[in-house]
This record gives C-alpha cells, structure tokens and sequence, in this order.
C-alpha cells in the first residue's frame, strides 16, 4: 500500500488513501484487494517561466507536457523541465539549466502554482573538432560526415545523428561525437570524435559474411 500511495501522490493525488482486504481461499492462497481512495487532487492553477522572455525561441513553451488544470504531477513536471532543457540544447544554448518549483497556498491548499527557472546560458557554438582513431578513412572524410563545423551554432542533436551516420559507414564498427562541456568559454563548446573501424573484410553488406560473422541470405 505504501508504494501505491506514493504513486498516486507523485501524480498529484496527496490525500490518496489506500486500504487492503484479504480473502484466505482453498489450498492455503489468499487474495488481495486494493481499495484506492484517490481524493481531492492538487491542480495546476498556473505555470510561470522565469527567463524565458526574452528568449526568440516560439517553439520553447509550445506543447508542454505539463498542463494547466491537470493534477500536479511530479513526473510531468520533470519531463517539462527536461525537455526544456532539451529545446535550448539544440538551440545553442549548450549549458542551459532548467530549476522546477512549486507553491500551494494554505488558503487553497488544492492549486498549485508552479513555476520553471529557466538559466540559459550564453548561446555556444562549435569549438574545435578533434577526431581521433581513423585509419583507412582520413579526418576530412569523417569531419563531412559530422554535417557541422567549428563556428557553427551549437545543437545536441546533431551530435546524436552525426554519431549516427558514422556508425552506418560500414567500415566504422563503433563511433563516439563526445561534447566537452566542462572546458573553455562558456560560449565554446570543443567536439572530441572517436572512430573504430572494423576488419574491411567483414563488413557490413548484403551476400557475405556481416560484421557477426555470420552469412546473410
């Protein structure tokens, strides 16, 4: 009951009550029943986002997960905070912080008031691109890949699909695109690439042995 009371209570249900009943049947098993009293939720009366005006950014606060008037739900408002952080990353703003708080008022201890602190930090761009570990592929062939240079705008995402495209050269058999984020201006954000190549003789391709050596038909 307890890890069920917290469940509703993360959801916003804070006066949940759970209660069990058992029943003792045949051959010595026992059934229980939960018996879920989620009262009264606390609902969010309004959001508040501190920072964010002067942010050109439309699309930042569009599509929340976090609604005003739904229960005051700790799993939503972490995935707000998150994918607020998440929008400013692939907007340049690498080293954005994104605090969550809320406030009930003893007058009305069933609205909340939340409010999302929202650091943006200096908008960063590319520092220098280290690649490392290339052998038959030279550095310029790896840094085209990468679709970025230095100087470009800073944006999380296309480290995860620049990882991506180096992992489908069938020659690469593991690729890491690494941000270096504790170092520098705040403002610079360096890039360490690292590639490992397979055995050009077990690469990934249609007709032949595969990179797990086995034959593919």
């Amino acid at each position: 009951p307890i890890r069920l009371k917290v469940w509703y209570q993360q959801r916003g249900y804070r006066e949940a009550n759970i209660d069990t009943e058992t029943t003792l049947r045949q051959e010595g098993k026992m059934s229980v029943t939960f018996l879920v009293d989620e009262g009264r939720p606390v609902r969010v009366d309004s959001v508040e986002f501190v920072g964010a005006e002067d942010l050109a950014l439309p699309d930042l606060l569009r599509d929340l997960p976090l609604r005003v008037g739904a229960p005051l739900s700790a799993i939503a408002m972490d995935a707000t905070r998150d994918t607020l952080a998440r929008r400013l990353s692939n907007q340049g703003y690498a080293r954005a912080e994104v605090l969550r708080s809320f406030r009930i008022a003893r007058a009305d201890p069933y609205a909340a008031v939340v409010t999302f602190d929202v650091a943006p930090g200096p908008l960063s761009r590319y520092g220098h691109v280290s690649v490392e570990g290339e052998a038959e592929l030279t550095e310029s062939t790896v840094l085209r890949t990468l679709q970025f240079r230095s100087g470009d705008v800073y944006r999380a995402s296309q480290l995860q699909d620049a990882q991506a495209r180096l992992f489908g050269l069938e020659i690469i058999r593991s690729a890491t695109v690494t941000p270096d984020l504790a170092s520098g201006p705040d403002s610079v954000v360096p890039v360490a690439v690292r590639v490992q190549e397979g055995d050009l003789r077990r690469v990934r391709g249609g007709g032949g042995w595969s990179s797990s050596e086995r034959l593919d038909v």
